[in-house]
């Protein structure tokens, strides 16, 4: 599915619980063609929508058209579970999907910076996988 306003994106959190207690399985750098780039972040997470295996699924997160994006991880920081889920800002033409971490939305594209976990872009689309 893709999703271009604040409200779908509110949606779609609000289908995966918000993707609080979800487990990131990947984090993907793509180079694609043209010099654009793509971040991928597939995570297991509860789908509200589904009771097949309690409900886990597995959903692949693609932001498009990368400009800012951020990975790190300290010895005593983890970002694979994502105890407070993620969070997602859409702002004009552009998104950011915050997943490293942080307890409160970010309300600007430069308080994604200080993330653990962050990709902004122009897009972003959600696939629903199985577990």
């Amino acid at each position: 599915m893709t999703l271009q306003t604040q409200d779908d994106y509110d949606k779609a959190l609000k289908r995966f619980c918000g993707f609080c207690d979800s487990v990131i399985r990947t984090v993907l750098l793509q180079f694609d063609e043209g010099g654009t780039r793509r971040v991928e972040v597939h995570i297991a997470a509860r789908d509200s929508e589904t009771d097949e295996n309690e409900g886990w699924v597995c959903v692949r997160i693609v932001v498009r058209d990368v400009t800012n994006f951020g990975v790190r991880e300290g010895p005593r920081t983890p970002i694979q579970v994502v105890s407070h889920g993620i969070h997602i800002l859409c702002i004009e033409n552009r998104v950011g999907v915050e997943f490293g971490g942080a307890i409160d939305c970010p309300e600007s594209f430069e308080s994604f910076y200080s993330s653990d976990g962050f990709a902004i872009g122009g897009a972003v689309e959600f696939h629903v996988g199985s577990y």
